[in-house]
């Protein structure tokens, strides 16, 4: 089905795009393990030179997107992305995250019975709903990885230092003549089709949610194995015998994992008596890591297996929302082409654990 309707602008066949982060035929939503989804947030934090703290991140996605503060914006306002952070970089205004339009970064409310307004959406549900429509416009293109060069699109050449200048003039609030004119809401489907990102989104959360869990706990397993395996890794530096940089690689992934696995609790995850968060959980398994101080073969004998058992039984839990999701995703010919769906590469067989 398409999920469009028939008023939406198409981009320009030969417009200008660029690489960011993602690969070719990856998707933006589902995260990679925990330490590429690390190294992809910090990477995005160093390009657009927004603060962390100003950055929306969700378990189900790979990137994170700018909060965007939309309770600020009034009705009849426009969004003005020069208001809304604290630093922008020049260089990465080329990007078509930071040209919105107002109408899709505001969250989805509805009006109760006694008149008040009532969200319907939090944020990392809105997370989802904007990388669906960036997919579904081709804003951001799946089968390449490319994302729409905004500036090449309005004549712009966005590499270039004089265009940096330019945009950080117009950034500290001079007028321009192109820049001022900048618009991607024709290549949106509002206002005739807006809810069909918040009526897909509300479908796809739950086994997308799921899914993300299972391929985090996949990649965490893959990782492991590696960090396990004394011929795959070694530290040159000293000869594969100290404990350091695997402890440290360790700790930064259980880190990032307590963070994509923020809102698993005991009612929807068999926690070990005495826990009620998987944070909890991760939390005390990180302690073991940065507390060891025996010899690497007792990590290895001791630490390694409790947390291999633990990202089995993730993965295994939540193995079937992939399923499910997939089976969704091959309805939507908008949401990407399932046909070979890269971005959720892995194997479902758990018969060797069921």
């Amino acid at each position: 089905m398409n999920l469009y309707s028939a008023t939406r602008q198409d981009l320009p066949a030969d417009a200008p795009r660029r690489q960011f982060l993602l690969r070719a035929a990856d998707w933006a939503l589902l995260p990679r393990d925990p330490v590429t989804t690390s190294k992809l947030y910090m990477a995005f934090h160093e390009a657009s030179g927004i603060d962390h703290e100003e950055l929306m991140t969700s378990p189900m996605s790979k990137l994170p997107l700018p909060f965007f503060h939309p309770h600020l914006i009034h009705p009849g306002d426009d969004y003005d992305i020069r208001k809304r952070f604290r630093h922008i970089n020049a260089s990465f205004m080329w990007h078509p995250i930071m040209w919105l339009p107002t109408e899709l970064t505001k969250p989805r409310f509805s009006e109760n019975d006694n008149g008040y307004v009532d969200a319907i959406e939090d944020s990392e549900s809105a997370m989802v709903r904007i990388f669906l429509e960036l997919s579904a416009a081709s804003i951001y293109d799946t089968a390449t990885g490319g994302w729409l060069d905004v500036l090449g699109l309005y004549g712009l050449d966005s590499t270039d230092e004089r265009t940096h200048s330019r945009v950080a003039a117009w950034l500290a609030g001079e007028a321009d003549p192109v820049l001022d004119t900048i618009d991607l809401s024709p290549y949106f489907a509002y206002p005739e089709a807006q809810d069909w990102a918040l009526l897909t989104t509300t479908e796809i959360r739950e086994p997308l949610l799921g899914a993300s869990y299972y391929r985090v706990a996949e990649d965490s397993l893959t990782i492991l194995d590696v960090f396990s395996d004394p011929v795959r890794y070694k530290d040159p530096a000293h000869n594969g015998d100290s404990l350091t940089p695997l402890r440290t690689e360790l700790t930064s992934l259980l880190k990032m994992a307590e963070v994509m696995y923020r809102s698993v609790d005991a009612s929807d995850f068999n926690l070990p008596d005495g826990y009620t968060t998987m944070v909890d959980v991760l939390s005390e398994h990180r302690a073991k890591v940065e507390n060891f101080s025996g010899t690497h073969d007792g990590f290895i004998n001791e630490i390694m297996p409790d947390l291999t058992d633990l990202f089995t039984e993730i993965r295994t839990e939540y193995v079937g929302f992939l399923r499910v999701l997939l089976d969704i995703i091959h309805a939507y010919e908008d949401l990407g082409d399932p046909s070979d769906p890269a971005w959720a590469e892995t194997s479902t067989d758990t018969s060797e654990e069921e």
